[in-house]
């Protein structure tokens, strides 16, 4: 089974799936272009020096390319940071029945 409990491998799996889940979501690119206009030096050197920086981008489509960095700087700098909110904001907008399984007690 599953256990994200003292798995860097596992935590890591699941760091680069909400990446690419929240990337690849076409009616959130507004709402990604927007946050990442907000702070968006910032965000690239949060991405440039994560292991997002890793991905073998030439697997994807331009468009997907654009959106992998920018997300990644997005989630680099909130997890550098301590301040979730951005990717948080993200998630919402994207995975809204998601969002209000995971809120509601």
């Amino acid at each position: 089974m599953f256990s994200m409990l003292g798995e860097p491998e596992q935590m890591r799996f699941v760091r680069w799936t909400v990446l690419y889940g929240l990337a690849t979501r076409r009616h959130i690119t507004q709402h990604i272009d927007k946050i990442y206009a907000s702070n968006r030096i910032e965000y690239y050197q949060a991405f440039k020096n994560s292991e997002y920086a890793d991905i073998n981008l030439s697997l994807f489509t331009t468009d997907t390319i654009d959106m992998l960095i920018k997300v990644g700087g997005i989630m680099a700098w909130a997890h550098r940071e301590k301040d979730h909110r951005s990717v948080f904001s993200l998630i919402e907008k994207g995975y809204k029945f998601a969002w209000n399984f995971l809120k509601t007690p």
